[in-house]
């Protein structure tokens, strides 16, 4: 969990679900075009790729402390593009296909060493090419007259081209090592589903045209024998057309309920096994949907965690030191027990590195119409944490009569 996936793991679960979506969603033309939209975008992509990079930095290293030299560039940046296509179910809800690409991330390696044989020298070149096919669920929130807050989850199908080119000089002619660095050359294609985020702006430039402002996230790009674990982002600017008057009226979007969302931020004490305990970090946002009876309702909750790196202990000290980071995704049951005090019950899942379901308990103290704390205890499948967090109502007038956060 904590170290990076080696090979390439995919679920039939995953591509059942990825399919169906595809196939269910791309149907949605057939019902009108009073809702349907299209758009394009291009930007800047960014791979996130901290295991291999950690994995070079240890390479250099032990080269330069046996006598050589060595070093390694990656540029994780390229030009991103975007295509979709959308349907508005409702003023807030709707349904969206996509496609992207990243663009190529290229790592350069280095090195010049010494053996018992004579001198060698050693490049290797790895080029990463990133596309994506998605579908994900849509939600708008109107900020003002004619600018909205975008959100989206769904599911994305990603192919990732990996080629890898050693090259390598000995002052030896009989040594056999560069034929085995040779070995490494690859060409190779992966295919598999992961997560998709993504969060951004829209305005409404006219009654058919919208510039939208989007990020979007996919978690865990696996099964790279040089790169190891990596994460996809796209940062992008896109125009939208669609069929219908982007007005309040009609059907993109309404007002929220602002009286029901919430931002945070929180401290978390954290426990692994084999190594010790550590601090770590949340920035977190939901929206508190009541439920008939007062003093009960149930939060949805997006957030990001990042632990500081926990050392591991005396008996496991081979091991590297692990750092749990990542976006998680919650329902939040609430039931008031007291004035100002709420028993929490949460579920849902992490989409990290510890990547799985997790499960939370814990109590809400309101400290007034708009700050609450909450403390809980949250297992994920191999990180335990306790955390303490503190709440910002972004309603107007704060906290309802039922209790509401």
């Amino acid at each position: 969990m904590m170290k990076p996936h080696i090979l390439l793991e995919i679920t039939a679960r995953r591509m059942r679900t990825s399919i169906t979506a595809l196939l269910v969603l791309c149907s949605l033309p057939a019902l009108g075009a009073e809702g349907l939209y299209l758009g394009a975008g291009a930007g800047v992509s960014y791979l996130q790729a901290t295991a291999y990079e950690n994995r070079l930095t240890r390479q250099v290293q032990a080269v330069q402390g046996a006598g050589g030299s060595a070093e390694y560039s990656i540029d994780n940046y390229d030009f991103a593009g975007a295509l979709r296509l959308g349907y508005q179910l409702s003023n807030v809800w709707g349904v969206e296909l996509g496609y992207a690409s990243l663009g190529t991330t290229r790592v350069i390696y280095e090195a010049s060493v010494r053996d018992i044989y004579g001198e060698r020298w050693e490049h290797r070149e790895d080029t990463l090419s990133t596309t994506w096919f998605s579908a994900a669920a849509t939600g708008a929130l109107s900020l003002t007259g004619d600018l909205d807050l975008l959100a989206k989850v769904g599911v994305a199908q990603w192919r990732l081209r990996e080629k890898v080119r050693p090259e390598c000089r000995h002052s030896n002619p009989a040594s056999s090592y560069c034929a085995l660095f040779a070995a490494e050359e690859k060409n190779a294609v992966y295919h598999a589903a992961s997560p998709l985020l993504g969060l951004g702006l829209r305005y409404r430039y006219s009654r058919k045209i919208a510039i939208d402002l989007q990020w979007d996230y996919i978690n865990d790009l696996e099964g790279l024998s040089q790169i190891g674990s990596l994460d996809g982002n796209a940062l992008s600017v896109a125009l939208d057309y669609a069929f219908f008057p982007l007005t309040a009226e009609t059907p993109l979007p309404v007002v929220w309920d602002k009286l029901g969302t919430y931002l945070g931020i929180g401290y978390s004490y954290n426990t692994l096994r084999g190594y010790n305990a550590g601090g770590g970090y949340q920035l977190f946002g939901g929206y508190d949907l009541p439920l008939l009876s007062p003093g009960y309702g149930v939060m949805l909750e997006l957030g990001y965690l990042y632990t500081d790196p926990l050392q591991p202990t005396a008996k496991n000290g081979a091991a590297e030191e692990a750092s749990a980071y990542g976006l998680w995704l919650t329902a939040v049951g609430r039931a008031k027990i007291a004035k100002a005090w709420h028993g929490l019950l949460r579920a849902g899942f992490d989409t990290g590195n510890d990547r799985g379901p997790l499960a939370g308990l814990g109590v809400q103290y309101d400290l007034n119409r708009t700050y609450a704390l909450t403390l809980e205890t949250v297992r994920r499948p191999q990180l335990q944490s306790v955390q303490l967090q503190l709440k910002f109502n972004l309603g107007r007038d704060g906290l309802s009569d039922h209790g509401r956060f």
